[in-house]
Formats: C-alpha cells, structure tokens, sequence
C-alpha cells in the first residue's frame, strides 16, 4: 500500500468503522437501541477494536494482561518507520484526562479480540468512556497522520468512498 491509498483509503475505513457509534448510536434512548440492539451492539464493539487498532497503529500497545501502556519502539509499525504516521507515545495518554476511560476500552478491547471466554462477552465499558476514547482517537489521527503529512482530514473523509451520508439517514428519525 502506498501513501496515498493509505491516508485516502485505509485510515479513513477505519475511522469510520471507530466513529459510526458515536455519529449514529450514542444519543438512541434506550428502546431505541432495543429495537435495534444486534446494530448497536456491532457499532460499539468494532468501535472499541478500533481503539486499540489504531492506538497500535500509531505506536501504542496494551499487552495482553498487563497494567502499563507500551510503546511500539521494536516493532515500530511500517508506516511509522515510512514516515506517514507521527507515533504517539504512552506518555500522551497518560498524562491526557480521559486516560482511566481510554485503558478501560483498551482492555476490553484485548478480551474481545484475544479471548472467547464468555466471561468476557459483554464488556463494562460504558457510552462515556468508549466517547471519550473514541475523540482522543480521532484527535490523534488528525494531528499524528493527517497534520503531519499536511493533508486535511475533512477533505478526505470527504472523498465519495470515505462518506458516509451520515446525514441521510437519522436513527433518532427512523427508530
């Protein structure tokens, strides 16, 4: 993959795939969601995937078990060591207010990839948290990929492929 399929075509799937909970779900009342809960509950869980996705993405990895934020230093992703990316470092979710939400979503992020214990099924990260976690993300790909290669996000999310016509279809409206 080259640079420009990778800030015009990968990120962007992914950012939708990590935004489409927010944009579409996040403000349903609950018998909204009920009508709806095998939808809601696929937005949510490829949202919190997406969290950890792209935090290793750009260099931030929760091992499996562990306590502590890595960074990416040996494996360094290949579009960091290319460039493309400006790696964040744990230092920039450590020191962030909505740290304690973003680890949550991280470790339920590993049960749900790494694990098919039905204990770990349904996850405890609530609405807030998974918000939160999910605006530190998108703040970071605008500024450690985008910025940095001094391109503008909201062109590309733009791009046909890369819309999603959000607008056009309203679950509060439908529901």
């Amino acid at each position: 993959m080259d640079k420009i399929d990778y800030l015009n075509k990968h990120i962007p799937h992914r950012l939708n795939l990590l935004i489409t909970y927010r944009e579409r779900f996040s403000n349903l009342s609950d018998s909204q969601i009920e009508n709806i809960r095998d939808l809601y509950r696929c937005a949510k869980d490829i949202s919190i995937m997406m969290v950890r996705l792209l935090l290793d993405e750009m260099g931030i990895k929760l091992p499996r078990n562990a306590k502590e934020l890595n960074d990416l230093k040996e494996h360094e992703g290949d579009v960091i060591k290319m460039g493309i990316i400006m790696a964040i470092n744990k230092e920039d979710i450590l020191n962030h207010n909505d740290k304690h939400e973003i680890f949550k979503v991280l470790v339920a992020a590993n049960r749900a990839v790494a694990h098919t214990n039905e204990g770990f099924i349904n996850h405890n990260v609530d609405k807030m948290a998974l918000l939160k976690a999910i605006d530190f993300i998108e703040h970071n790909i605008e500024k450690n990929i985008y910025h940095h290669n001094s391109e503008s996000l909201m062109e590309i999310m733009g791009l046909p492929d890369n819309n999603m016509q959000r607008s056009s279809l309203n679950l509060n409206k439908v529901l």
